[in-house]
This record gives C-alpha cells, sequence and structure tokens, in this order.
C-alpha cells in the first residue's frame, strides 16, 4: 500500500497537482497535508523494506505472495482512494 501511496502521491497530488489530501482549504494547507502524507507513505515504506529483508534472511520470502500482496495492497490502497478520499469526503463540501 505504501509503493502506491507514494505513487499516488507524487504523481496526482505533486507533479500534476489534480487535488490534495485535503482539499477544503488553502492550497498552503493542502500542500501541507500532502506533505504529512508523503512522510507517512514514506515510513510506511522503509518499514515494509525492513520487513522485506528481515523475510529474505529467515528464508521465508516466497515471490509469487509478495507479487501478490504488491497486487492487494495496491488494489486497497485505489478502493480507499476512491470510496474515502474521493467520494466520502468530496460529499462533506461546506457552501
Amino acid at each position: 500500500m505504501a509503493l502506491v501511496a507514494l505513487i499516488d502521491e507524487a504523481v496526482f497530488h505533486q507533479i500534476l497537482g489534480w487535488n490534495h489530501f485535503y482539499d477544503k482549504s488553502t492550497t498552503a494547507v493542502g500542500l501541507f497535508s500532502d506533505g504529512l502524507f508523503h512522510t507517512f507513505s514514506w515510513f510506511a515504506t522503509v518499514a515494509s523494506l525492513f520487513l522485506l529483508a528481515d523475510f529474505k534472511r529467515r528464508n521465508f520470502f516466497w515471490l509469487k505472495r509478495w507479487i501478490s500482496g504488491m497486487f492487494l495492497g495496491g488494489g486497497l490502497f485505489q478502493l480507499f482512494d476512491g470510496l474515502v478520499q474521493d467520494k466520502l469526503l468530496e460529499q462533506v463540501k461546506i457552501a
């Protein structure tokens, strides 16, 4: 999930500037929320790399399970991003 979150945040939030993690305030607040989201994504990615290294050290790493976990995590992140951030949080707009 962390890898897809990094890609999503870098491409859609920073490079394209389509939306921010929190869009209901000024641009500065939106950029700050993107920074927090990016920081959390980096910490989660580094933590998962430590887990991956531990699995490889213990000979518990299976490539097929890792690939399926990458797809499952990416799909779960996209589900969360599409439903919660884009649908639920957008419906609570203040007029």
